[in-house]
């Protein structure tokens, strides 16, 4: 496993084993890690390419029209009975 720096300590202590992988993900059986924050896209690619190699399929969002538009009232909506 990475992360930042604080965290190595940690890691080594639950038994894991602590690598200093830079910008690199790495990737021990279902979890996917990186050294920190600047490298999120990174993760974010590894882990959806675990996702993918074990057939967990992810939908491509729909692209909708334009938003239909919105009812018009009149200028004396909400006023009957005051």
């Amino acid at each position: 496993m990475t992360g930042l720096p604080m965290i190595k300590p940690d890691i080594v202590a639950s038994g894991n084993t602590w690598v200093d992988a830079g910008g690199e993900p790495v990737i021990d059986g279902n979890i996917a890690t990186v050294s920190g924050r600047p490298y999120y896209h990174v993760w974010m690619r590894a882990f959806l390419s675990l996702l993918k190699e074990r057939g967990i399929a992810f939908a491509k969002p729909k692209r909708f029209g334009r938003a239909p538009a919105l009812p018009q009232c009149s200028p004396n909506a909400g006023t009957a009975g005051r």
